[in-house]
């Protein structure tokens, strides 16, 4: 992995899109090659609805969580069920969550604290409140999360989905001791250009990378004064 690089200015948060806005654009322009949101249900809802599309790639289950976000947005809640159910055997079956883009959980993990807490339904919680405790006990000893070392974007995704489930009690106690120290994790580490994605080896979506370490900054700022 080479050397890492700090950005040298921040995203303009005022050009990210709002998930509604996401949505819609998902659902009637489609994204790739024709790709719609209709399309991606039709194919979760099909002859075999225990092996949806997205199962032909290593590891479908942060495919299932965009669905799943998207289906909440749209309130499809007869789908919703279904890739939740879903979600929660994978989950079972395999012992944690994976990513096919990302070697490290973090990601999956984080990912599956934050979207789950915001779906009100008891398998949603039941995701959230796992991968929350999964988050916790993965923590490095330096206040960040990251395999091989702690790197802001792991850290970041991990604080962001923390701070979710905390937000809505899905998670132990052990959450504010774990989120200060996220806190001093970034806020004593620039965000840096890394390689993470494909293996951590490859590439690093750089638009991202002060989006999330901003954002996590806030998260875990917010959830601290309401803690005390």
């Amino acid at each position: 992995m080479g050397a890492e690089q700090v950005l040298p200015r921040p995203l303009d948060f005022a050009q990210v899109r709002p998930p509604a806005a996401v949505a819609q654009r998902y659902r009637t322009d489609g994204i790739g090659r024709g790709t719609t949101l209709d399309g991606d249900l039709r194919a979760l809802t099909a002859a075999q609805p225990d092996r949806p599309a997205f199962l032909t790639d290593r590891d479908g289950r942060t495919v299932a969580l965009s669905v799943a976000a998207l289906l909440h947005l749209e309130q499809d809640h007869r789908r919703l069920l279904s890739v939740l159910h879903w979600l929660q055997t994978q989950t079972t079956q395999q012992d944690a969550e994976t990513c096919k883009w990302h070697l490290s959980p973090t990601y999956a993990q984080g990912e599956m604290a934050r979207v789950m807490s915001r779906i009100d339904h008891p398998l949603a919680h039941s995701l959230c409140a796992n991968a929350s405790t999964r988050i916790i006990h993965t923590q490095n000893s330096d206040g960040g999360w990251g395999t091989g070392g702690s790197t802001t974007e792991e850290t970041a995704y991990a604080a962001v989905g923390l701070a979710a489930a905390a937000e809505q009690g899905l998670t132990t106690t052990a959450w504010e001791s774990s989120l200060q120290q996220a806190h001093t994790f970034l806020s004593n580490h620039q965000p840096q250009l890394t390689p993470l994605w494909l293996g951590k080896t490859l590439y690093c979506v750089q638009p991202l990378v002060h989006l999330l370490h901003d954002t996590a900054i806030r998260r875990t700022e917010t959830m601290w004064r309401r803690s005390q």
